[in-house]
Parts: structure tokens; C-alpha cells; sequence
């Protein structure tokens, strides 16, 4: 992929997860089938439109898109990536490979033992196996990190994302500039006048 088809799928692939952080499934779920065209060996692609896919009901389609995404989670699992084993996890999880979930939940925590998240996810899968106790101990973990840092509200971390999405089609994807522009502006008045009265964060 050249450079500029490469900054072209930055700004895509930022927007359609802008809108799924937003909860703007049926928006986003167009944008990921883009970004999927244009770049089939993304994992975060294919994981973005198997969950617009599944909060949109398209169901069979959805799990093939989570098991799209799992196969390539499951090509990079040795990079040591905290965040890609994360969301193989989550994909893994969604088509019941829970033992997969598990281990890579794990290997996720041993990379990044701070990260609440991860502590969640690991207190479901657990939950899902039917190790009550352990996930307990998981969950109380996540509630403990989760109370010293706080995660921003997720609608307006996707905002924020919109609008660097926006910044970037202005320098290197003007094509994509005026769909950008119309997202912004259509979602200004309830999104970003939530975000800006609460401060973004829960």
C-alpha cells in the first residue's frame, strides 16, 4: 500500500472507530467496510465491523468478521502487543473460544498489568468458565485501577477522535474531507455539546 492510501485508511479506520466509541453503529459499520477493502490484513478492521455487525443484528456475518479478525490477532499474539492480544481476546470471547480468550487475556496483563481493562476482560472470561472466585479476584483488581485512573467517557473519547480524524482528511486525505466534515457537523449539537458540558470524562 502506498503512503498516501496508507494516511487515506488512517483517517478512515480513525472515523469508523471515532463512531463506534460514539455508539454510531450503523455509521461506523460503513466506514469499516471501507477500511477493510482497502486494508484486508487489519485486525482492528475486521474486529470494528464484526461488533457494528453483531449491535446491528447481522449476526452470521458478525461472527466471520470475529473470526477474520481473531486469525490475524493470532499472527502478530508473539509481538508482545498488549493491546492486540487485548481484542483477540475479545474476538476469541465472541465466537467461544474461551480458553483462547483466557490465554490471551493473560498474556495481555503480563505485558501491561496496569491497564483496567484487561482485568475486566479477564474477570469475564473466567466468569464465562465458571471460575467464580478467580474472577472476583480479577474484577476486584479492575475496580481498584479503574478507581485510581478513571477511563474517559467513551461517546466523548470517539469525539475527540472525529475531530482528529477530521484534522488529519485535511492534511493527507482530502478526498475523505467532506464526509469528515458532514460527521462533525451532523453529530456537533448532541455529541459534541455533551462532551464539552460533562468535560469527557465519567
Amino acid at each position: 500500500m502506498r503512503a498516501l492510501e496508507e494516511r487515506e485508511f488512517d483517517v478512515v479506520y480513525m472515523a469508523a472507530t471515532a463512531l463506534l466509541c460514539a455508539e454510531k453503529y450503523e455509521e461506523a459499520l460503513q466506514l469499516y467496510e471501507d477500511a477493510v477493502r482497502m486494508m484486508p490484513g487489519h485486525a482492528g478492521a475486521w474486529h470494528g465491523l464484526a461488533i457494528c455487525l453483531d449491535e446491528v443484528g447481522r449476526r452470521e456475518e458478525a461472527k466471520e468478521a470475529y473470526e477474520s479478525a481473531l486469525k490475524l490477532y493470532e499472527e502478530r499474539a508473539d509481538s508482545g502487543e498488549a493491546h492486540a492480544l487485548l481484542w483477540g481476546g475479545w474476538a476469541a470471547l465472541k465466537v467461544g473460544e474461551l480458553e483462547v480468550a483466557l490465554d490471551m487475556f493473560r498474556r495481555s496483563i503480563e505485558v501491561d498489568p496496569g491497564y483496567a481493562y484487561a482485568w475486566h476482560s479477564i474477570s469475564i472470561a473466567l466468569a464465562r468458565l465458571g471460575r467464580r472466585e478467580e474472577a472476583k479476584e480479577a474484577k476486584k483488581r479492575y475496580l481498584a485501577l479503574l478507581r485510581e485512573k478513571p477511563y474517559p467517557r467513551r461517546e466523548c473519547e470517539g469525539w475527540e477522535m472525529l475531530l482528529k480524524a477530521r484534522e488529519m482528511a485535511k492534511e493527507s486525505a482530502r478526498g475523505r474531507l467532506e464526509i469528515l466534515e458532514e460527521l462533525v457537523q451532523r453529530h456537533e449539537r448532541d455529541l459534541g455539546a455533551r462532551c464539552r458540558r460533562s468535560g469527557g470524562t465519567t
